[in-house]
């Protein structure tokens, strides 16, 4: 009777690849460049509930599919922290991201960018809530300035541009026109506000233009 050869002996190199494939839950494994990861594997890959800690100190905890950050999850590094959702390896979602003890964002998020819309506390304490695209704030919003002043329109790129309201607290006046994105255009963003009857305008000088430019446009940056 003819001897038959089992898989071991067919292939030896793959039942020990086979053997060596991490699957399901794993204690701390320590990779050659320094990271380490303890947590659940799906056939070699971190796919579950797991942690991950990087060699710069960045930590991540929370859910994996497929080898990357997916589902939801909390990210630390040095003193800033984001807790929300995750797809794909990138922040997508919902999710609150603090810079530090003072910046923070909280709103939605996509393909790791701020987009969507979301309200952004800033170091000076400036208030910003409505809509972003690519960690730019877009479309509708409204900025509350620390000393009382605010301003709700358009805004296109970081920038105010449409139709638009600036309200002044101490003079309690509200100024209503149409803002211009200038920024791209101007060698620097010095500006002068002029009042004319209950109107006001800024006045540039700029080598860009051929002489003054009067131009309704937001205030205080």
């Amino acid at each position: 009777m003819p001897l038959r050869k089992n898989n071991f002996l067919r292939c030896p190199s793959k039942v020990v690849e086979r053997r060596s494939q991490r699957h399901g839950p794993r204690s701390t494994i320590y990779e050659l460049n320094g990271d380490q990861y303890k947590g659940e594997w799906k056939n070699d890959m971190k796919h579950g509930m797991g942690q991950q800690v990087w060699k710069s100190g960045a930590n991540y905890i929370g859910d994996w599919k497929y080898g990357k950050c997916d589902g939801y999850g909390t990210y630390t590094k040095g003193n800033q922290l984001y807790i929300g959702e995750w797809r794909n390896g990138k922040k997508h979602g919902h999710g609150k991201y603090a810079y530090s003890d003072l910046a923070y964002y909280h709103g939605e998020w996509r393909k790791g960018h701020r987009s969507g819309w979301g309200e952004m506390h800033y170091e000076n304490g400036d208030v910003f809530m409505g809509e972003w695209l690519l960690d730019k704030r877009h479309g509708r919003g409204i900025i509350r300035y620390i000393g009382g002043d605010w301003y709700e329109g358009e805004w296109q790129y970081d920038e105010k541009h449409g139709k638009g309201k600036l309200y002044f607290a101490e003079k309690g006046k509200q100024y209503v026109g149409m803002w211009l994105r200038l920024a791209r255009a101007l060698s620097h963003d010095t500006q002068k506000i002029f009042h004319i009857h209950d109107r006001w305008t800024d006045v540039m000088t700029k080598k860009y233009f051929s002489g003054k430019a009067s131009i309704i446009r937001a205030g205080p940056r």
